[in-house]
């Protein structure tokens, strides 16, 4: 995955986290562990990791909207703005 992923000539730390453990949220919670029931909310995951990879294909385009689309696999960059409207990244 790191080196399908890096994008680049080389495959850095960051890659390698990210094929290995996938950690969107830093407050440390598990995203893929968490117990089912007991007020489990699918949407409050699918948040999480939405906002993360919002955000870091912004980065990475350097606040681009249309290469950050392409990163993402979305169709336009209208497309990246209502994903960014529905999960709250401005």
């Amino acid at each position: 995955r790191a080196a399908v992923w890096s994008g680049g000539p080389s495959i850095g730390k960051e890659d390698i986290e990210d094929a290995l453990i996938p950690q969107p949220d830093k407050n440390g919670s598990d995203l893929l562990n968490r117990s089912l029931g007991n007020g489990f909310n699918l949407s409050e995951p699918m948040k999480i990791l939405a906002q993360y990879y919002l955000k870091k294909a912004l980065n990475e385009a350097h606040g681009n909207k249309s290469q950050a689309a392409k990163l993402l696999g979305l169709p336009s960059y209208q497309t990246l703005s209502n994903w960014m409207k529905k999960y709250d990244i401005k």
